[in-house]
């Protein structure tokens, strides 16, 4: 099942966590060591766990505008580089 969840993250390019209430969200770390991007609500603890980084877009809760252009960010960067992604 382990092997199994990582091929399966591995072959993605984003995640999308849109979460009230997260304690600590392992799946962050889990695709940030799949070189995945990542979209996530902007809680407080969640920004201070991860920090800014180029990896991950935190977006607005309750915003869908704001999660779409999180993601759009993204489909943009890796329409311009799909051999990086």
């Amino acid at each position: 099942m382990k092997k199994k969840y990582i091929d399966v993250i591995s072959n993605k390019n984003l995640m999308f966590l849109s979460t009230r209430n997260e304690a600590f969200p392992f799946p962050v770390l889990e695709n940030f060591a799949a070189e995945n991007i990542v979209v996530i609500s902007n809680l407080s603890y969640i920004i201070s766990a991860f920090g800014e980084s180029e990896s991950i877009y935190y977006v607005k809760i309750n915003n869908i505008e704001d999660y779409v252009n999180g993601i759009l960010k993204y489909y943009q960067i890796w329409k311009n580089d799909k051999d990086r992604y």
